[in-house]
């Protein structure tokens, strides 16, 4: 029964990770159609912005009851559900013929995207022991970020063809196909096996635990550091970096979305090297931050102020900026840490909604500044945004990494005790 349960605990951490690679190509796309929906809907870059934060106001204020959910219930369950639900929202974005029909399929799947990663992060807490989970929680982002990688690049290249509705459309149903998949895969647990997870707390001491979680300052600085070095992932990469590379290094939208896709390839690359360090007790986690945050920065200033720059210096450049930034991940070990195990979900999920918060506030706002500093030019009806009004939109990107480089000295890490039988 105990090989069961380890080989069970295995495709139930695949399958997380295959729903969160899945909610992140969802969250990145409208990077790479910014043109098509200029154009299409007549919107300028503080309605873009909106479209694309609608995703995260359904997203960072759902990490909350997520995480009592997980708490209280399986991870399992819920995933099938969301899954149903992102590829729903996809369709809907990929049929919308109203601005406001974009607003309500991006919430959407804001809302199903809103338990992937804490559903991926909890069963790698929940069924692993600490140093497996070390090297898992890293690999759970790293792999993630292919989402990523497929939504910008590759699917630049479908809605250069196809237009991007179909393309959005056939997501949307490889979404619900998912969700069938989980449904079955997932109810195939053996009840035996579920007799020998830990016994679940009671919805009480979740929220007396939980008040704990809330009221800890390593938790908050845990919470804000995540918070200021994922703006650039989330904000850049995530939606303003393909149109600011088209206009500050002349490149085509195909070779843009490629060269943001590179800092995704950098949280691939570094998320399970940091994990390693950290397993093989050569770095500590806030020491990975720490370094982490200032490189980061210092490879991220001269692609946003340096013009025309060679594209192989700014894919380098954007490798480095991701790589180094994966060393944000170890924010949520180390608020776990400092939390009881029975709040496990709700500490990551606290963590995560914090990082989305900031998400929620800078995408808009680097819209609205792009739309209060616009001199009215267009091209064939597209608001034209200058490179001098970019660089002073993005500059809290390069500050925020300087922030949290300064905030990481105050972090202290603390050793999880507790294991659980089956995860030896």
């Amino acid at each position: 029964m105990e090989d069961k349960i380890k080989n069970m605990r295995w495709t139930i951490w695949i399958l997380a990770v295959m729903f969160y690679l899945y909610e992140y190509i969802l969250r990145v796309f409208p990077s790479v159609i910014v043109p098509e929906l200029m154009g299409t809907f007549h919107v300028n870059a503080s309605v873009l912005g909106l479209i694309s934060a609608f995703y995260l106001f359904a997203y960072a204020p759902m990490q909350l009851p997520v995480g009592f959910l997980m708490d209280r219930f399986s991870a399992r369950k819920l995933i099938t559900f969301a899954s149903l639900i992102c590829g729903i929202g996809a369709i809907g974005f990929g049929l919308a013929q109203s601005i406001w029909i974009l607003y309500l399929s991006r919430f959407i799947m804001g809302f199903g995207s809103s338990f992937a990663f804490l559903g991926a992060m909890y069963v790698s807490t929940h069924w692993f022991a600490e140093k497996k989970a070390a090297l898992l929680i890293p690999l759970v982002n790293s792999l993630g970020m292919l989402g990523p990688f497929l939504g910008q690049g590759p699917f630049g290249l479908l809605a250069k063809h196809f237009g991007y509705e179909i393309p959005l459309v056939l997501l949307g149903v490889f979404g619900v196909i998912l969700s069938v998949i989980f449904f079955y895969i997932l109810r195939s647990e053996p009840k035996k096996m579920q007799k020998l997870e830990h016994k679940r707390p009671k919805f009480t001491t979740i929220l007396k635990n939980s008040k704990e979680v809330f009221t800890h300052a390593q938790t908050w600085l845990n919470a804000i550091i995540a918070l200021l070095t994922y703006l650039t992932t989330v904000a850049f990469a995530g939606f303003w970096g393909v149109p600011f590379l088209q206009r500050a290094h002349a490149f085509d939208k195909e070779l843009a979305g490629f060269a943001i896709s590179m800092i995704f390839i950098g949280w691939i690359v570094g998320g399970p090297l940091m994990g390693y360090f950290v397993s093989k007790k050569i770095f500590k986690k806030k020491t990975l931050i720490i370094i982490g945050s200032l490189l980061a920065c210092l490879c991220l200033i001269p692609v946003l102020y340096i013009p025309h720059l060679n594209p192989w210096f700014t894919f380098s450049s954007l490798f480095l900026v991701g790589f180094f930034t994966s060393s944000q991940i170890f924010t949520y070990s180390l608020a776990v840490a400092h939390n009881q195990p029975e709040t496990k979900g709700t500490t990551v999920a606290f963590i995560n909604f914090a990082t989305f918060v900031g998400g929620c506030i800078m995408q808009p706002l680097i819209g609205l500044i792009l739309v209060y500093l616009w001199d009215g030019q267009t091209t064939q009806g597209v608001p034209v945004y200058s490179l001098s009004m970019y660089h002073k939109a993005l500059i809290g990107l390069p500050l925020s990494y300087l922030a949290s480089f300064v905030l990481a000295f105050f972090l202290t890490e603390k050793r999880i005790h507790r294991k659980l039988p089956h995860q030896e």
